[in-house]
């Protein structure tokens, strides 16, 4: 039931973990709240992501770190810690499926602290749990969702694919400089099917939830993303055999595949093969749809990266396209055939989280067939957002 999912967030910030010691270091479980801690949490208004609705008056029983009980007629333990929030809007925490919470660093450590920080934007957004779809180097954020679950420190629930197997290639590589990956497979050698199920193996030995693969790259020869008659280039990086047997060993060993795909048959390969999570997709077509609905898969379209690439994109194309104008088209293809839309923002950092949270209160989706959500918060995240 959901009323038994993870702990239910408001857009007002509820501290669980009541109470924290000074001065000394903090140990393992700091941050996990005990498992006798009683907390009731009151709220004019609750939203059931199950019925769309919006419930008055509740309240919110959480035993240690689950929620136990949800209503408006809650008998409320002796000894119960209350957090009154007055008039605040409490809904289940959100998952985001797909962020990239690495944005920058020379040093692994730099790298590590930087994701660390915007982990917990995320989660002060209000989102409960998030997928990591590349750190863009190294493993560290293997580590960071194991110290998030241990307690050492605050944070969302973590999925994550470490270092993607195969690069994305947006644009030809001007030298030979050292990269995270060393070694064979490490060198994200996957030029073969039988390669291909190497590095999967490789990268489960790292602790990854998921395996990331780019089936698209973004140019060929000195054409970079848009080709002369306002296309995208959609050069494809894997042959499906290739794709094939990533998502046959991962699921073998008990992993799931995402993919990063724009269109054509590097897109076709990618859903064909059958991956868990694909991602983007600004070229999905009907035979597409066709395959994600046989597949029973869903589709992760993401939105605040391509806001920010919009204005690149119309000067490459002199107006006529971009991928923004693509993806808007691809979402009603697949609303109106009910595939279902996994939310994944693609965000990177605090300004894209919350023009995310803005997004949803105050655009009108109608046009894709989706219904604008009732949301009464605004100016809680106009107040805590920077301008």
């Amino acid at each position: 039931m959901w009323l038994q999912t993870k702990l239910a967030v408001a857009l007002v910030t509820v501290p669980l973990a009541l109470g924290s010691p000074p001065l000394w270091a903090q140990g393992v479980g700091h941050y996990l709240a005990p498992r006798d801690q009683v907390v009731a949490i009151r709220a004019k208004h609750l939203f059931d992501s199950h019925s769309g609705n919006l419930l008055d008056n509740q309240v919110v029983l959480v035993h240690g770190e689950r929620i136990a009980e949800v209503g408006s007629a809650i008998q409320i333990p002796s000894g119960a810690t209350i957090i009154d929030l007055g008039s605040a809007t409490v809904l289940p925490g959100m998952i985001d499926a797909h962020v990239h919470v690495n944005t920058g660093g020379v040093t692994l450590a730099q790298r590590a602290l930087r994701a660390l920080a915007n982990a917990q934007i995320d989660l002060a957004a209000g989102f409960t749990t998030v997928l990591d779809m590349d750190s863009r180097g190294g493993f560290y954020t293997v580590d960071l969702r194991d110290a998030i679950n241990a307690g050492n420190v605050q944070g969302p629930r973590m999925q994550v694919v470490g270092q993607s197997i195969n690069p994305r290639a947006t644009n030809y590589y001007p030298d030979t400089s050292a990269r995270f990956y060393e070694g064979f497979t490490e060198n994200k050698n996957v030029n073969s099917p039988w390669l291909a199920r190497a590095a999967v193996r490789e990268a489960k030995l790292h602790g990854v939830d998921y395996i990331k693969i780019y089936t698209t790259q973004d140019f060929a020869g000195t054409m970079h993303m848009w080709r002369p008659d306002a296309t995208l280039v959609d050069s494809p990086s894997l042959t499906f055999e290739e794709v094939q047997a990533i998502v046959d060993e991962a699921h073998r060993m008990g992993l799931k595949v995402a993919c990063h795909a724009y269109g054509g048959e590097g897109m076709h390969s990618c859903i064909n093969a059958g991956v868990d999570a694909p991602n983007h997709l600004m070229g999905l077509d009907d035979d597409g749809v066709k395959v994600l609905l046989a597949k029973k898969l869903p589709y992760v379209p993401t939105v605040d990266d391509l806001i920010a690439l919009e204005k690149g994109d119309l000067s490459a194309t002199d107006g006529r396209n971009s991928r923004l104008k693509m993806l808007e088209e691809a979402v009603r293809r697949a609303v109106a055939a009910n595939v279902p839309i996994v939310f994944g923002s693609g965000g990177q950092f605090q300004l894209m989280i919350c023009a995310e949270l803005l997004q949803a209160i105050n655009a009108d989706l109608d046009g894709a067939g989706v219904p604008q959500g009732d949301v009464k918060d605004r100016d809680w995240i106009a107040g805590h957002c920077p301008p």
